[in-house]
């Protein structure tokens, strides 16, 4: 082989070492035979936890009144909260915050008066009471409401059964790439990384719940065809392994 020729052989060997290199920078591979193999499972669970924060905020002339619209309208949603079984644990509630109100015309600033403001958030472990509840915040005079957050009371125990699957899955594909080439698979080297995800799908389906609800505007119920869907959660759990394989 010519020098030049050489030259280009080693240049061409270092670079596929190079890319080899980075394409699994950070992941830990054995020198000798291995097989690298991953595995992936999914469940779907109903949505059975809201999580909820609203914050009651009024405007007055002085700090004194606006404190104690807010805290007025503060106590009577724990109030409705307590009827309605909320458990003092998954209520929490922030100190009062207090601010100047000012508005701008033609150039000029002018102010309004006081900002009095707290927010609450409380987790409902029962779904089909947030209509209710919905209605007890408005009640109260709250006038701000962020959309609801779902969650399942059974999140981790499908991520642990997930991750069982997804390992199972992973070891039986190595096995079988092991297998076809008439190899033994040996102990597992390193487990790289291990995913969790979860999204809501609120795509049409047999168990899918509709309830009655309320929109907010102005700070006044509306009555209409607005409606909460309770979401399908779909949760994923993930893993790529590295596995030594004997000839």
């Amino acid at each position: 082989m010519e020098k030049s020729e050489m030259r280009i052989s080693c240049a061409l060997a270092l670079t596929m070492a190079f890319l080899t290199a980075n394409a699994w920078a950070g992941t830990p591979l054995p020198d000798g035979p291995h097989v690298v193999t991953s595995g992936r499972a999914t469940s779907s669970a109903r949505a059975d936890i809201a999580d909820l924060s609203v914050t009651a905020a009024f405007t007055d002339e002085t700090g004194i009144r606006a404190k104690e619209r807010t805290d007025a309208a503060v106590a009577l949603l724990l109030a409705s909260l307590k009827r309605m079984n909320v458990s003092d644990s998954d209520i929490s509630a922030s100190t009062l915050a207090v601010r100047e109100d000012f508005t701008y015309e033609n150039g000029k600033m002018t102010k309004r008066g006081i900002v009095a403001s707290r927010s609450v958030k409380f987790k409902l472990r029962d779904v089909s009471k947030i209509d209710a509840v919905m209605n007890a915040v408005l009640d109260a005079g709250v006038s701000r409401i962020e959309d609801p957050k779902f969650t399942s009371s059974s999140a981790d125990a499908i991520r642990s059964a997930l991750r069982a699957e997804a390992s199972q899955k992973a070891h039986a594909s190595a096995t079988v790439l092991a297998a076809g080439f008439n190899a033994a698979l040996g102990k597992v080297y390193s487990i790289n990384s291990v995913q969790s995800t979860s999204y809501a799908q609120y795509a049409p389906s047999p168990n899918a719940g509709y309830m009655n609800a309320i929109t907010v505007n102005a700070s006044k119920p509306l009555s209409g065809p607005s409606v909460y869907l309770v979401p399908e959660l779909v949760f994923e759990e993930s893993i790529n392994v590295v596995y030594s394989i004997q000839p």
